[in-house]
């Protein structure tokens, strides 16, 4: 098979875009071992004790899976895999984990003869291959919708259809994002409504002017059931990524916090406002914005943008421009990864405190390391920090949703 039709095929398995035919060409391209040239062996050595992609497996072939634990146990043992230098001097761990992830695809279809003949032994041997006692599932979409009345609907476990009905306009869930569809004749009186994401989910809401939002866990936004008059206008907290519906003649104002706002016709753009992160930056991918602080609810200090740059804005209410940001992490939370690049130890873990739920606590202060790297979102807590551990740093889970950072 043609090598960049084997990648995509890989990387639509990991991200979960898999269609059934291609699971039949993947399986069979996995048949023939030219393929393995195309993987690397240190992202396979990196991966041989993180769970969550053997989980992965399991969900496919429980049996099979056994086997590749035992496999790479002996694996572990014979080749001093544990020796390997995997942490560089800038303490930067997993990268490329898709890549990764078809290695362990290969190695499923490689010992698929190999069960065949062992099975009835191997079914009965013991795995004992979670170094965490105690795991946190990654968070998942979910979100509580609070409507004019006070009335409050929690959105995780809701199937498609009608939500509510607010002075003629429809609230319904289509294909797991909330849609508002808008009466044709208005109602004269606004309501307000405010989806809030708790820890550990994430939302996504079509407004009822089109403008599609991304809702970051610990997030929340309000906006009217319908737009009216000249603007449109919502309030955001924590982290929402925007992609606006263009209306020459009403633009469209997020308030942030009560601190910041951004101004915008028409527009792709990423707001982070969490309170625990001391600044409020606001990223543009597409189009432009104006972005100005608050001071009693007044305007002051305006910053226009262009893609790519980024607006920092700080405790003492000035503005910073911050120019090539690096969006593919700005966004990596809505792209279902974590981007680590040029993160302190303490920024990883507020992030891991928000979607996983937890609490952080350290044993003797916050140690000073940088890492880097992507990884999925959806892996366990155990499985993540196996890879953080690479870099030097340990962990213990304990009950109650406890993360304890140890020395």
């Amino acid at each position: 098979m043609d090598k960049s039709k084997f990648i995509r095929l890989v990387d639509n398995y990991v991200t979960g875009t898999l269609s059934g035919e291609e699971w039949k060409q993947l399986k069979y391209a996995l048949d023939d071992p030219e393929n393995l040239a195309y993987l690397d062996e240190e992202l396979l050595l990196t991966f041989l004790n993180d769970t969550y992609f053997l989980e992965e497996l399991e969900s496919e072939k429980d049996a099979i899976n056994k086997v590749i634990i035992q496999k790479i146990k002996r694996l572990n043992e014979s080749n001093h895999l544990a020796d390997h230098p995997m942490v560089t001097a800038r303490k930067s761990f997993v990268r490329n984990w898709q890549r990764a992830a078809a290695v362990l695809l290969f190695m499923l279809a490689g010992v698929v003869s190999w069960w065949v003949f062992n099975k009835s032994n191997n079914e009965k041997q013991h795995i004992d291959f979670v170094q965490h006692t105690i795991d946190v599932p990654p968070g998942k979409n979910g979100a509580i919708l609070t409507l004019a009345d006070g009335r409050e609907v929690v959105l995780d476990s809701l199937s498609d259809g009608m939500v509510a009905t607010q002075l003629g306009t429809k609230v319904e869930l289509k294909d797991g994002q909330l849609v508002y569809d808008v009466a044709e004749t208005s109602p004269g009186k606004i309501l307000f409504n405010t989806m809030t994401t708790p820890k550990g989910r994430q939302f996504q809401l079509l407004l009822p002017d089109g403008t599609k939002v991304w809702l970051n866990a610990a997030s929340s936004i309000t906006y009217p059931a319908f737009f009216a008059g000249d603007s449109r206008r919502v309030k955001v907290s924590g982290e929402a990524y925007f992609e606006v519906s263009k209306m020459k003649d009403m633009p469209f104002y997020v308030d942030i916090n009560d601190k910041a706002e951004v101004k915008v016709l028409g527009t792709h753009f990423n707001i982070s406002s969490y309170e625990e992160e001391r600044s409020i930056k606001t990223t543009l991918l597409e189009g432009s914005i104006q972005t100005s602080v608050l001071d009693a609810g007044k305007a002051m200090e305006y910053m226009g943008l262009e893609p790519g740059q980024q607006a920092e804005i700080t405790d003492n209410k000035k503005i910073k421009l911050n120019e090539a940001v690096n969006t593919d992490q700005v966004m990596a939370w809505k792209n279902g990864l974590f981007n680590f690049e040029n993160a302190s130890l303490a920024e990883v873990m507020r992030q891991l405190e928000r979607w996983y739920d937890i609490d952080v606590v350290y044993e003797q202060g916050v140690p000073p390391m940088v890492f880097g790297g992507e990884m999925s979102r959806n892996v366990s807590l155990s499985g993540l920090l196996n890879g953080l551990e690479r870099a030097g740093v340990h962990f213990r889970i304990e009950e109650g949703n406890r993360l304890i950072v140890m020395p």
